[in-house]
């Protein structure tokens, strides 16, 4: 380019830019002066400020200190040591011995806490702490020391088998006066209650007994006189022998004989009493009883009979006769006999007395009670008749088969030969 060029290019070149800014400026003035185009206003509702919640400050809850019981003899097993103590309900407390955590249990409602934990034999410092649930520690007792013997964690699990109860040694007592009976004799002892007994006389298995719950046991034995060697074993139901006491020696005498009391007839009844009489044991003593009263004794005769005479009051009477040892102690005893005592008896009434029908009575019957002898109920029905005839308190009796409770009937004196 030359000199004549430059020059002009230097001179019209502010004169182009001007030229391009010129529609440029002519679009700004326009816009400017266009009406504004307003957008609806909207007035801002304006809300009255909300006041904050107030945020409520907790109130620190005063939390039990835990406690820890010292262990007894029986919380050591050989699962482990259950170790216990208080707190506050609901909590959970952990139990630590030393820097080792033994483990953590929660507080019942009771405000109790229970938890078994496996200790090593010797001695332990434990220490129980109450913690939230992010493991922070509330509260802690200081440790206290415990002592754990060596049997409670044992190296080993032993199964041992369970001990038999000792069964206690039967016993045998030595039979006694009362304990000869006309049945037999009866040999008492005690044991171990539940368990069976059984008595041997050497080799002779004399029966078995039960034990009963007061540890006495009772068996009627049938042994003659002499000397005999008694021993008695506990046995199993298998009839293994679990203990015996030693064999011992009693001695049996020769039987008693047991006395007989008769029922009177009518010559045994006296205006001064009734005879009694029967029959017994040679030299024996005999004692008669009426209930629980005692009448009197007598010793029997060399013949084997015996008699007695007591007063007895008017009425019905039930009597019983026992053999008694020189200590007073009974051996046995009679059957029982009942007998209505008259009114009056003996001379007052002639040959003869007057009876009152009682219940359960017929004429046979006051024949065998007043004669010995059934066959002489006719003596009464006769004396009866003869004594109505002559006096109108007496019953007549047509029929022997019937006669009635309070009829006044006439017992005659026994014959002297029937």
């Amino acid at each position: 380019m030359n000199e004549s060029q430059g020059r002009f290019c230097r001179l019209y070149r502010p004169i182009g830019a001007l030229l391009l800014l010129l529609p440029i400026l002519f679009l700004l003035l326009r816009s400017c002066n266009a009406p504004a185009v307003v957008a609806p206003s909207v007035q801002p509702t304006t809300a009255a400020p909300t006041a904050a919640p107030r945020t409520a400050v907790p109130t620190m809850v005063q939390i039990a200190l835990p406690i820890l019981n010292v262990p007894k003899a029986g919380d050591v097993t050989p699962e482990g040591v259950t170790l216990s103590g208080q707190g506050q309900p609901g909590t959970t407390i952990e139990l630590w011995d030393g820097g080792t955590r033994l483990g953590s249990a929660l507080v019942g409602t009771d405000g109790v806490w229970k938890l078994l934990a496996t200790l090593g034999a010797g001695a332990h410092k434990l220490a129980v702490r109450t913690v939230d649930a992010s493991g922070r520690v509330l509260n802690e007792l200081p440790s206290m020391e415990v002592v754990v013997p060596a049997a409670a964690v044992p190296t080993a699990t032993v199964v041992v088998a369970p001990t038999a109860a000792p069964i206690a040694l039967p016993s045998l007592n030595l039979p006694g006066t009362a304990d000869f009976t006309a049945s037999g004799i009866r040999l008492s002892g005690s044991g171990q209650p539940g368990a069976t007994v059984e008595l041997w006389d050497g080799a002779i298995k004399l029966g078995t007994a039960v034990v009963g719950g007061d540890g006495e046991w009772t068996l009627l034995s049938q042994l003659s006189a002499g000397t005999h060697r008694i021993a008695v074993r506990t046995v199993d139901t298998a009839g293994k022998t679990l203990n015996e006491l030693s064999a011992t020696e009693i001695t049996i005498p020769q039987a008693i004989a047991m006395p007989v009391l008769n029922t009177p007839t009518l010559g045994d009844f006296a205006p001064d009493g009734v005879k009694l009489s029967g029959t017994g044991q040679p030299g024996a003593t005999l004692e008669l009883w009426e209930g629980t009263t005692r009448l009197g004794s007598v010793v029997v005769g060399a013949d084997g009979t015996w008699s007695y005479g007591h007063k007895l009051a008017a009425g019905a009477h039930r009597l019983t006769v026992r053999t008694v040892d020189a200590a007073g102690a009974l051996i046995n005893e009679s059957a029982a006999i009942e007998l209505v005592v008259p009114a009056t008896v003996g001379p007052q009434l002639g040959e003869g007395q007057a009876y009152i029908v009682q219940p359960g009575d017929w004429l046979m019957k006051l024949a065998r009670r007043f004669y010995n002898d059934a066959g002489l109920y006719t003596l009464i029905v006769d004396g009866t008749n003869a004594k109505a005839a002559t006096d109108a308190t007496f019953a007549t009796v047509p029929d022997p088969n019937v006669i009635w409770v309070g009829d006044k009937l006439w017992i005659p004196a026994e014959p002297a030969a029937k």
